[in-house]
């Protein structure tokens, strides 16, 4: 019990810290006269996040999703469907990209 204790104060002393490096760097920004805007609009940054943009949209994106369906819901869902029995392993699970899409309690 002590230790999940530890393992929270951890988790939400990282988010702090994460929060503190950020007001200390856009404190260091303002003193030095640095406008963030300035740097996010520079061409170098628009060119790497283009970049990053089509490797995800051209590579992990596709990559991400074949996981998701062929593995995940594909080989995992026919797994626990033939664990329980009685569910249709035909059937793909809710959410899935060709299965039916989930309902809000309609």
């Amino acid at each position: 019990m002590h230790h999940a204790i530890n393992s929270t104060s951890n988790r939400q002393g990282g988010f702090m810290k994460y929060i503190i490096v950020f007001a200390v760097l856009a404190a260091a920004l303002a003193y030095f006269g640095i406008s963030a805007a300035d740097i996010i609009e520079s061409q170098p940054v628009q060119a790497a996040w283009r970049v990053a943009q089509n490797l995800w949209v051209d590579y992990a994106s596709p990559a991400l999703a074949f996981l998701w369906e062929r593995i995940i819901v594909g080989f995992l869902w026919e797994g626990i469907a033939e664990f329980f029995g009685d569910v249709d392993i035909d059937a793909e699970p809710a959410g899935s990209a060709t299965g039916t899409p989930i309902q809000n309690g309609d």
